[in-house]
């Protein structure tokens, strides 16, 4: 994997008075980012933003169906649990849980870098309701030769990009099964385990379109570039920052927050990501 930026943490002027041993530490304290940092330059910040955008499309076309009796007592309910500033927090949670110190540094490091920032620029951009039309429409598009579909589908196989949006995908279902049954008023009740078949075939869905919509998405990398991206996803600080935010992003929408956010981070933070992957598969 190529190196990535390190962070600097000297400061000649203030150690020449303060001393090399508390100079340093006070600047290195200072200069580390925030998961809530790491939120905001990485693009999940932006992603829920974007999620927020579908959302509300989504209320106005399930809720538009329902009564007036019916359709606030679910308004209220969706509010709760998708709640913005909620759904922040919790993500933001997860990340503080799931990541420690280092693997933190890093992937911010890598994502306030420019390669890290024009990545975002086209992941960000992707999950916007223009980028998604964009993604949808099956026009046809240029061959991509063969060397960059093999970098492109090891790419596929890191980032946890199918389960993302089947998550967002099921979230947004949940209302108009909710708004359904409460339709029925309980003579009819579509069981909630049809959801469980909404993210099957939901999944399947994006499974299958992902080498295209990975290739549309990441065209304006260079293959250099792209072999670049490929190296941090495949890094070990790279795979656990993937991972906390696939465990961060669902989070959020179910309305789960860890008990330890906002305490800090917990001890063996690296421990404490293995179950949460291991919770996260059953």
């Amino acid at each position: 994997a190529p190196p990535f930026p390190e962070i600097d943490c000297t400061m000649p002027l203030f150690t020449r008075f303060a001393g090399p041993t508390l100079g340093g530490l006070l600047l290195c304290l200072f200069s580390l980012a925030t998961h809530a940092d790491l939120y905001r330059d990485s693009g999940m910040q932006r992603h829920q933003e974007h999620f927020q955008i579908a959302l509300k499309q989504a209320q106005q076309r399930y809720l538009g169906v329902l009564p007036e009796s019916l359709r606030q007592p679910l308004e209220q309910r969706s509010r709760q649990r998708f709640e913005p500033e909620g759904m922040h927090q919790r993500a933001q949670a997860r990340l503080a849980v799931a990541l420690d110190t280092q693997t933190e540094q890093k992937a911010h490091a890598f994502y306030t870098s420019e390669l890290g920032r024009k990545i975002v620029g086209l992941e960000t951009k992707a999950t916007s309701s223009t980028g998604i039309r964009a993604l949808q429409q099956r026009t046809a598009r240029p061959a991509v030769p063969a060397t960059r579909q093999a970098l492109l589908q090891r790419l596929g196989e890191r980032l946890p990009v199918v389960e993302l949006g089947v998550e967002a995908g099921v979230a947004i279902g949940s209302l108009a099964v909710q708004g359904a049954n409460d339709l029925l008023g309980g003579l009819l009740q579509i069981p909630t385990q049809s959801l469980d078949g909404q993210r099957q075939r939901l999944r399947g869905e994006l499974q299958a379109n992902l080498p295209d919509s990975l290739a549309q998405v990441y065209a304006p990398l260079s293959d250099q570039e792209l072999i670049n991206y490929l190296g941090w996803a495949e890094s070990e600080a790279g795979q656990q920052f993937l991972s906390a935010v696939e465990l961060a992003a669902r989070s959020a929408k179910v309305g789960i927050r860890p008990d330890t956010a906002g305490h800090g981070r917990v001890r063996h933070a690296q421990a404490a990501h293995a179950r949460l992957l291991i919770k996260s598969r059953f």
